[in-house]
């Protein structure tokens, strides 16, 4: 699990039944972003707004300041407080730092309000903002559902 590729993998070790847990070898400590869990796993499901008012604008990239024009472009900062919206790309090549020997960072801070944060928690939220726009066609068009932490 420390080597590449898996070590950039936001994976998560569930252990269905936790009795049956077997320890990871205290000499090679699972990567910080790999997250153990227990039991069954849970449908997960968001609130899609009904209302304008639980919407943002997608607006523009913070970093090149160019329109986002597809949802499945933007992601956002995970702090409620920022909420900065980004090109996908745009936030991978910050998170980066120049390393060009990976397509996307682990983890890395907001340009805008330097907020740690983890890769795979911003796809999963990019994830959530597609689901809630294919699920709904009355969805405002060129409008984001606001963060739901």
């Amino acid at each position: 699990m420390n080597a590449r590729p898996f070590n950039s993998f936001a994976l998560t070790f569930r252990w269905l039944l936790p009795l049956e847990e077997q320890p990871f070898p205290e000499e090679v400590p699972l990567p910080l972003h790999v997250r153990k869990k227990y039991g069954l796993i849970e449908k997960s499901s968001c609130e899609v707004p009904s209302e304008k008012d639980g919407y943002v604008e997608k607006g523009c990239c913070r970093l090149c300041d160019k329109a986002i024009h597809k949802l499945s472009h933007l992601v956002r900062c995970p702090s409620i407080l920022c909420g900065a919206h980004f090109h996908t790309s745009c936030l991978a090549l910050d998170g980066l730092k120049g390393d060009r020997q990976m397509l996307y960072p682990v983890e890395g801070n907001c340009p805008r309000c330097f907020q740690s944060y983890l890769w795979g928690d911003i796809i999963r939220d990019q994830r959530m903002i597609v689901r809630i726009d294919e699920a709904q066609d009355n969805c405002p068009k060129g409008l984001v559902p606001k963060p739901q932490h």
